[in-house]
């Protein structure tokens, strides 16, 4: 589960990978929530795959697929409303100690004209779950011809339990 302080945005995430060797692997993954707020309630919402190297004390993934990322930054403009469409992403970490990680995600959905990059920690004490934390910045264009970006930057809190 990943969300701000406020709870907004709040998404639910599953993922499964399987091993294509040593430090390789494969997998794929799911998030969905909503974003209260603006006016509205709005869908957030991906599945796709993404390919993983490395081990408990470094790894970088890359991945694609297909989702839905709503207008909620974009002023409500309807032509960029709920859009499904692909994106890109990368995410990776590295330990820094015992049981801190450093991370990072960056995501792109170009059809949504948004953007989403963040920087954290997350602790790697248990191997059962793990608590991140950090700031994400959503950046996104209005389709209104004029291309003004917007930035937003929130502080992020993500839980994580392996079955």
């Amino acid at each position: 589960m990943h969300t701000s302080i406020l709870a907004k945005p709040l998404m639910l995430g599953v993922k499964t990978s399987f091993p294509l060797g040593e430090k390789n692997y494969i997998g794929a993954e799911g998030h969905a929530g909503f974003l209260s707020g603006f006016g509205e309630n709005v869908f957030l919402g991906h599945l796709g795959v993404k390919f993983t190297h490395g081990d408990a004390d470094g790894n970088i993934s890359f991945g694609t697929g297909f989702g839905s990322s709503g207008a909620f930054l974009m002023n409500n403009t309807p032509a960029t409303k709920n859009q499904v469409g692909y994106y890109i992403n990368s995410a990776g970490g590295k330990r820094l100690t015992k049981g801190l990680m450093g991370v990072y995600e960056l995501v792109t959905a170009p059809k949504n004209r948004l953007t989403l990059a963040a920087i954290g920690l997350r602790t790697v004490k248990r191997e059962n779950q793990s608590l991140s934390f950090g700031l994400m910045n959503m950046f996104s264009t209005e389709n209104t011809g004029n291309n003004k970006l917007n930035i937003v930057t929130f502080p992020y809190i993500g839980v994580c339990f392996k079955m």
